[in-house]
């Protein structure tokens, strides 16, 4: 019952901060004629994996929130980013987010976003 009252606290969070940005169409698709479209991949235990529109100020939380919501209890998020040609992986746990204990890291073009199946 707590990971839904979670769940329902993020959503409710990230709706009130969207502002006049629609979120809802969110799925990309690029053309091979269409110029690059800054974009996010999200994995693993989400409802809808998939290729995503990035935009500035993107959290985790709302790249999340753009897959589905999670689709396990585990709500342990991993975020690769490469830059200048290293790798580097970011650990989120969304069940601090609410309390206040972290905030959400900001996402940049190209992170893959994933939530494991199962606890690591």
């Amino acid at each position: 019952m707590r990971s839904i009252g979670i769940l329902f606290l993020l959503v409710c969070l990230t709706v009130v901060r969207a502002g006049p940005t629609s979120r809802d169409s969110s799925a990309g698709t690029n053309s091979v004629d269409s110029p690059h479209k800054p974009s996010i991949d999200v994995s693993g235990a989400v409802q809808k994996p998939g290729h995503y529109d990035w935009f500035p100020g993107m959290t985790v939380v709302d790249a999340i929130q753009a897959a589905g919501g999670f689709a396990s209890t585990n709500h342990l998020v991993l975020i690769e980013r490469i830059e200048d040609g290293h790798s580097s992986r970011i650990r989120f746990h969304a069940d601090t987010f609410p309390y206040g204990m972290k905030k959400p890291p900001l996402l940049k073009d190209g992170d893959v976003v994933s939530v494991p199946k199962r606890i690591l």
